[in-house]
């Protein structure tokens, strides 16, 4: 008998309780880590909070089972602690299980819901009402802590292993059976500075270990997509860049690394593996690499809960053919018996059995395997054996050595697995007679599972996987299947294995026998055979059909790079076969060898060696993180030469011969070279260009240089006009108010961090030109309203772009004053064309393209357009492919339809529809209100509010109840902003052009966001449905004697005096390329004269980022900034009380 310490563990407290502790303890500190996304302690205790009461107000009550299907999320996380503390047990479900697997486990375990963001119910004919995980209004509950309604023996998971009956188990785990492993225990000191790699599907009970070892413990839980686990680069990175501490990975994920990459655990603290018979050449290869004590060896099935033994390697003898599995974990009892239970002394071999705190309750309606496996044994622990079926002896010194199973049941890769299962699945496949699934190994030790039938008739691999793969996960399909004429039989008639296992796997193929051609194929075969362990095959044999899994795949890929291949874990799931494989090598090695023709170089080492031969200087390549204008942090490379005079020389023999991410902003002398703490620091570009001896541009050459840009807009105006006219039409209601303005332009700028062939750029930006007409038109002006004056592009002398090349200097100082003031002060009136693109060159390899529109013929999408556009021509060009043929509608053509509306409703309809009544009556309510009173400045300022997820619903939820709070308002009339290029089926969104439409929409401050959001909805639907434009309706001289009712009433005056009086625009992009508030938020607030007779309330900008929400407002009343501001903060903090934050 042995016995571990019996440690003084949280036994009476369950997981969700300790896991509060520590929030409390810690908020603030990281919770869990996926990608560049985490929750802190205290967001996910939020999260789970709420859902847990959206559970039980769904019914779920203690010990009621909960599936939950997820791949690897934060909100897979959540879902498991708000199934905890909702009282419910989970069911963990890997999403990547078969149908009828997932039916089967739901219906088994009398799951009450299912919690998922995938469309299983797509897929899959589930019995059980389905909850997204990913539902927002799981994020409206309060999210203080809920009262426990059970104690810590309470069932806490259901996890489901192999079972030999045809059909999965399901293990009934306690909550103090997980606390037992990761609390107060001997094999492993857990500390809030770990942070954990979770590397197990939370569907394998390994998961526990990661999962709580972390949680309970006040560490940092980091989860990786599968991908990135099966890719020991990515796996390597993963472990190094997330600072990993310590992880639980499978005995054969263990070898695979080993082979592949030992250096890739140098940082760990603490190795844990198992799941399988240990290879002692791997151990030592790791040994080697971490040495003593980093090591730990673990075992345990999962009725003992994730570990039962451990073994701590602080040394390992030459002569060594095994690692023992050690001694067991606190509070846990081992015992090593015969077949009768009586204990067995050292060195005698017999069944492990285990009894503790880690032994689950039992199978799930499974009372005769329960009674089984579990046996009443009076003065052990507990006062129960947990019969394990593995067959060990103890050794002299007191640890366990694991011998091997006494049953049939075996483990691969880490998966318990019952070929009694698999059999009864073949069974179930007509014309199947008989079948038997041993395990056999290949050549490299590797098991495997191999399945021997009979049948009616010859039936092919495709056929029986098929099948088996609607029934069974992937890791229990067997490698080979062999049809035989008759079962071999011993002289008992039992079944000879033996005489099995000297059969050939030939039956694992139907493909016909086609050998190797001589070179990539032969070569590629060895390296196959090898890896598969088996010798005769054909190279148009699928890998997976020959026995080929996720471990074989990567193991696979290491022995090709070694050969010299580089191949990905998705290049061999594609490319199947070796013939399939060798062709795409062969394509890839062809590309390559054409680079080399071309000179390319590829590395830092072979540029400064290329370098040196060529000019014999002496060179330095270096990587720089610097913070640019645009508050981006981008790689900056450096290459310092020993002598620098003019860079030119050096250029020209670089060009076209370094790789695109080698080549260098800058070429500055060796003396200069600017010295960093780290190479991970950050330094502003301002203060990185002054190291670098850059001299700033003076007044007079910056003055030049606008002189420049001036002459070549009206050079290009003048040239536009020398074409043919080719069509005039009005412009739309928004173009004539827009034109009536003289503001500042509209900015749209993209970046090209390259070397720029000028030739191919100015190609993509006249094809831009011939492509959008509004580019090639003029204001003209007939009567009361303005025209669109189109041209043909002349054949002759096609635009191209000035380039301000200030590689040279330093681009900050007198160059970006003056670009700066010429964006803010050009001015585009009369009959000339409204926009002008340049490019600014800042150094050697980046240009910013910048455009200035007229706000009549851009709005937010219209720099989408362009960057889009001209990118993709100018990539065509440079691969010598035909330009782009997308479609891009006419202006033209949104003028006549937004002309032809509103269509298939009545007036009155119309302003019944949109309250418009209603909303004149709160407008005029308001504009007489003696506390509001016109300003000559207009206030601009912003406002910040955090947020986790930020959304339109939030967004306008803080809006107007922040201005309800301020003016003390019930109703509030709202012009929102749409963006027009949608109306019925048609769509302008490769169209330059301003397309806004402002729609009048009365908030009703005593809806919920839900309600008040879905009203805003079905009014921008009717938009589309009915082709309504208000501001056309509002300008269009074809409605002067029509719809005059309605034109009244949302009338903004005659100058546009009342616009915007609220006005509300949303913008989301900012937090989908991951920018964040603090980079762009400024508390001042600026006073300006009115640039425009528009008297403005509350003219708002909402633009959400990944941490929340900045409102940038402008305001021509007199206001109090500080009391809005006040009033938003207590509308943000009213949302967030009633789960309203998104």
């Amino acid at each position: 008998m042995l016995n571990g310490t019996l440690a003084d563990y949280p036994r009476d407290t369950t997981i969700h309780q300790l896991f509060e502790g520590e929030a409390e303890r810690t908020p603030g500190q990281v919770a869990v880590v996926l990608g560049d996304k985490h929750l802190t302690y205290a967001d996910l205790n939020k999260q789970s909070n709420q859902l847990a009461r959206v559970l039980r107000s769904k019914g779920v009550n203690k010990g009621d089972p909960v599936g939950i299907i997820a791949e690897c999320s934060l909100e897979m996380i959540v879902g498991i602690f708000g199934i905890l503390k909702a009282g419910g047990a989970y069911v963990p479900i890997d999403p990547e299980y078969p149908k009828e697997r997932i039916c089967y486990m739901l219906k088994d375990s009398g799951a009450k819901l299912l919690l998922t963001r995938l469309p299983i119910e797509q897929q899959v004919e589930l019995n059980v009402p389905v909850m997204d995980l990913s539902d927002k209004r799981n994020n409206r509950e309060e999210t203080g802590n809920l009262t426990s309604i059970h104690g810590s023996d309470a069932l806490a998971c259901i996890m489901y292993t192999s079972g030999s009956t045809g059909e999965p188990k399901g293990n009934l785990t306690m909550h103090y059976n997980i606390t037992r492993v990761v609390k107060e225990t001997n094999y492993i000191q857990f500390a809030a500075k770990d942070r954990i790699l979770q590397l197990a599907s939370f569907s394998f009970d390994g998961s526990t270990f990661g999962i709580y070892g972390a949680l309970l413990n006040g560490a940092t839980l980091v989860l990786t997509p599968q991908a990135q686990i099966m890719n020991a680069r990515e796996l390597s990175s993963v472990l190094r860049t997330q600072q990993i501490t310590k992880c639980f990975i499978t005995t054969a994920l263990f070898n695979a690394l080993v082979d592949i990459d030992p250096d890739c655990f140098a940082t760990l603290e603490t190795l844990l593996f198992g799941g399988e018979k240990v290879s002692v050449s791997h151990v030592r290869k790791a040994f080697a690499r971490l040495g003593s004590g980093r090591l730990i060896h673990v075992y345990g099935p999962t009725e003992s809960t994730v570990f039962a033994t451990f073994y701590r390697i602080d040394h390992l003898d030459e002569a060594a053919n095994t690692v023992p599995i050690g001694k067991p974990i606190s509070n846990t009892s081992v015992y090593i018996m015969d077949h009768d239970q009586h204990p067995l002394p050292q060195g005698v071999a017999g069944e492990l059995y285990i009894a503790g705190d880690g032994l689950v309750k039992g199978y799930l309606n499974r009372p005769e395997l329960t009674e089984e496996r579990f046996i009443p044994f009076p003065g052990v622990p507990g006062g129960r054996l947990y019969r394990t079926g593995d067959w060990a002896k103890e050794q002299a010194d007191g640890n366990i050595e694991y011998i091997g199973r006494i049953d049939d049941q075996v483990k691969i890769r880490g998966y318990r697995i019952e070929p009694g299962e698999i059999e009864a699945q073949l069974l179930k496949i007509k014309d199947i007679q008989a079948a038997v699934v041993i395990v056999r190994e290949d050549g490299n030790g590797q098991k495997q599972l191999g399945a021997y039938f009979r049948a009616n008739q010859r039936l092919t691999t495709d056929e029986i996987k098929n099948t088996l793969s609607a029934k069974l996960p992937n890791y229990m399909i067997p490698s080979f299947f062999v049809q035989l004429e008759q079962m071999p039989l011993t002289r008992n008639g039992k079944l000879d294995r033996k005489v099995l296992l000297s059969f050939e796997d030939n039956g694992h193929t139907v493909a016909a026998n086609i050998s190797p051609e001589a070179g990539l194929e032969a070569r590629l075969m060895e390296i196959w055979q090898y890896v598969l362990g088996i010798q005769q095959f054909s190279v148009v044999d699928s890998f997976f059909d020959l026995g080929g899994h996720s471990i074989h795949a990567l193991t696979l890929m290491s022995r090709m790079e070694g050969a010299g291949y580089h191949t990905t874990l998705t290049d061999i799931y594609h490319y199947k076969t070796i013939r399939a494989l060798a062709a795409y090598l062969q394509s890839a090695q062809d590309s390559e060898r054409a680079l080399k023709q071309q000179g390319t170089i590829e590395t830092k080492q072979e540029l400064i060696s290329w370098l040196h031969q060529e000019t014999d200087g002496v060179y330095d390549l270096v990587k720089y993180q610097v913070r640019d204008f645009l508050h981006e942090v981008r790689d900056i490379r450096v290459l310092y030469f020993n002598s620098v005079d003019n860079v030119n020389p050096i250029m020209r023999i670089m060009n076209g011969k370094v790789a695109k991410e080698l080549q260098p902003h800058y070429i500055v002398p060796l003396h200069q070279k600017v010295k960093m703490d780290n190479q991970y620091q950050v330094i502003d570009e301002e203060e990185f260009v002054q190291r670098l001896g850059l001299k700033t541009m003076d007044t007079d050459q910056a003055a030049r240089l606008r002189e420049q840009l001036e002459d070549d807009y009206l050079k290009r105006d003048q040239w536009v006009k020398t074409g043919q006219v080719a069509q005039e039409y009005p412009l739309s209601g928004i173009q004539q108010m827009q034109i009536s303005f003289h503001t500042p332009p509209s900015i749209g700028l993209f970046r090209l961090d390259e070397y720029v062939n000028y030739d191919f750029l100015n190609q993509a930006y006249a094809q831009f030109v011939q492509s959008q007409g509004l580019l090639r038109s003029i204001p003209v002006q007939r009567d009361e309203w303005t025209y669109w004056r189109e041209y043909v592009l002349p054949d002759a002398d096609l635009p191209t772009l000035t380039i301000l090349d200030v590689t040279d200097c330093n681009p900050y100082g007198p160059i970006m004053e003056m670009i700066n003031d010429y964006m803010t002060n050009t001015r585009y009136t009369g009959e000339r064309t409204l926009f002008q693109m340049f490019v600014l060159k800042r150094n050697l390899r980046e240009h910013v393209v910048i455009t200035l529109y007229h706000h009549a013929i851009c709005d937010r999408v219209t720099s989408e357009v362009a960057e889009r556009q001209v990118l993709a021509s100018y990539r065509n060009l440079l691969q010598n492919e035909s330009l782009p043929t997308d479609e891009v509608k006419p202006y033209m053509d949104y003028v006549e339809q937004i002309q032809s509306g509103p269509s298939g409703i009545t007036e009155q309809e119309l302003i019944s529809d949109f309250r418009l009544e209603a909303f004149q009556q709160s407008k005029q309510d308001l504009l007489q209100t003696p506390k509001l009173r016109t300003s000559t400045e207009a206030y601009l300022f912003n406002v910040s509010i955090p947020a986790e997820n930020p959304s339109l619903e939030f967004a306008l939820s803080v809006f107007t109840r922040g201005l309800q709070i301020y003016l003390g308002m019930d109703q509030l009339p709202l012009l929102f902003l749409y963006d027009g290029r949608r109306y019925d089926e048609a769509t302008y969104y490769n169209t330059v052009g301003e397309f806004i439409d402002f729609v009048p929409m009365l908030m009703d401050m005593k809806q919920n966001p839900d309600e008040m959001l879905l009203s805003v909805r079905n009014r921008l639907d009717l938009l589309k449905r009915h082709t309504i434009n208000f501001m056309n309706l509002l300008t269009g001289p074809a409605y002067k004697n029509r719809w005059e009712r309605a034109r009244t009433l949302v009338q903004f005056g005659k100058q546009y005096e009342q616009l915007d009086v609220f006005m509300f625009n949303y913008l989301a992009n900012s937090a989908k390329e991951g920018l964040k508030c603090s980079q762009f938020y400024d508390d001042t607030v600026i006073k300006q004269p009115n640039p425009l007779p528009i008297y403005s309330l509350f003219n708002c900008i909402a633009s959400s980022y990944t941490d929340g929400l900045i409102f940038s407002m402008r305001c021509s009343y007199e206001i109090g900034v500080e009391e809005v501001r006040a009033a938003f903060y207590q509308a943000a903090s009213i949302a967030s009380q009633k789960g309203e934050v998104q």
